[in-house]
């Protein structure tokens, strides 16, 4: 392949001089170049698939995430559209370094910025040199470098009151992390996020919904979690909403049969009144709410374009993946191979390995492997620098 290279690029670098020529119109001229031009890519492309890997991407439909594109290679730096060498030889011959990658990066992280929004985390998605996606773009040959990034940011008044509550507390707030990477973090392992892998946060609010092939690449909420579960429970029992939520943490199954669904469930109306069900009809009632919420998933994962990656299957975490048998419920509604995530690797007391602990003990995971930005952060004034510039600025945690 390097022979073909410079046999294309010496023919036609030699072959330039025919654009002085007097004889030639500008049509003529413009025509010539877009052919060897055409040439040149064909070859270009031809080395270029057998190290390359297409991403899709996704399209980003919430308003507080996007995707930010920058060109940028050496000194040639572009918005709109591309910009070739009008050296044909220093087209072929531009390599693509450390530092420019680095200055793509940093170019799409000042751009696009919005002050009202405090960014949390920014993932690369892919690369593309001119205009051919590439995992790596480091020592190739081209002329334009674009960079597709995944920007996750939160409303700025939020943090700021989140920041003032702290302070009055006498604490100080070191960065933002969403909770979807937080349980990543504990939860997934580095095979897994390759291979792609759904995880699923079960809360009491809602369920946080997030995609990876390598990188994180899709992030929706359903706004339904734990809590809905609870209310119902409570509507259909005539019981108070804290005393349903025990029944549930007690008794909490989506599927109870056999000699342990016959068993009573006893509890006490707002009324006054004492009644009692078999476990197996206390959990139709649970059952009914869960099911509508991986329904909903189900209708999420449809839509989002690595459904068909998710090699790994879909991990369930959170305080409402602890409900008993949850697991066969989630393969039947939503078609994956699902398992349970707990926290991985941690020594601890046995209590913390369940997976409601999953987002606060990669909080903390993560936090231990910046621990040197952590002092720094807190050993300095705050200068834009230091652990909570380093999660703002961090395009990828895995």
């Amino acid at each position: 392949m390097p022979d073909t290279f410079s046999v294309l690029i010496g023919d036609f670098y030699a072959g330039k001089s025919i654009f002085n020529k007097k004889t030639i119109t500008g049509r003529q001229e413009s025509d010539m170049r877009n052919r060897m031009f055409r040439m040149l890519r064909q070859t270009y492309d031809v080395c270029q698939k057998s190290i390359s890997k297409k991403y899709a991407i996704d399209s980003l439909r919430t308003c507080n995430f996007s995707i930010v594109v920058f060109e940028n290679v050496g000194e040639r730096t572009t918005k709109q559209g591309v910009k070739y060498l009008d050296n044909l030889k220093g087209f072929m011959t531009c390599t693509i370094s450390e530092e420019d990658r680095d200055r793509a990066l940093i170019a799409a992280e000042q751009d696009h910025t919005n002050q009202s929004q405090t960014v949390m985390h920014r993932f690369v998605q892919s690369y593309a040199v001119d205009g051919e996606p590439v995992q790596n773009p480091l020592w190739l040959h081209g002329n334009r470098l674009s960079v597709e990034m995944l920007t996750i940011s939160a409303s700025g008044n939020a943090c700021t009151t989140l920041k003032h509550a702290a302070s009055e507390a006498g604490l100080e707030i070191a960065g933002f992390l969403l909770e979807s990477v937080g349980a990543a973090h504990a939860t997934l392992s580095h095979d897994e996020r390759d291979m792609g892998v759904g995880l699923l946060d079960i809360g009491a609010g809602t369920c946080d919904l997030s995609l990876f092939c390598g990188s994180m690449r899709h992030v929706e909420e359903i706004p339904l979690g734990g809590e809905d579960i609870t209310r119902d429970l409570s509507v259909v029992l005539s019981i108070p909403p804290r005393e349903a939520e025990q029944l549930k943490r007690q008794f909490g199954s989506v599927n109870c049969q056999g000699e342990e669904g016959d068993q009573t469930v006893t509890y006490r109306t707002t009324a006054g009144r004492t009644c009692t069900m078999t476990r197996q009809q206390f959990s139709e009632i649970i059952e009914a709410r869960q099911r509508e919420i991986f329904e909903h998933v189900h209708r999420a994962l449809a839509d989002a374009p690595h459904n068909n990656h998710l090699s790994a299957g879909i991990v369930l975490t959170g305080g409402g993946a602890m409900l008993d048998q949850i697991v066969p419920l989630a393969e039947e509604v939503l078609g994956h191979h699902v398992r349970i995530g707990t926290p991985r690797d941690i020594i601890a007391p046995e209590a913390l390995g369940n997976p409601s602990y999953a987002a606060a003990v990669g909080l903390l995971r993560f936090a231990a492997d910046e621990h040197g930005e952590m002092r720094e952060a807190r050993s300095t004034e705050r200068t834009g620098s230091g652990f909570m510039n380093t999660l703002g600025k961090l395009f990828s945690f895995f």
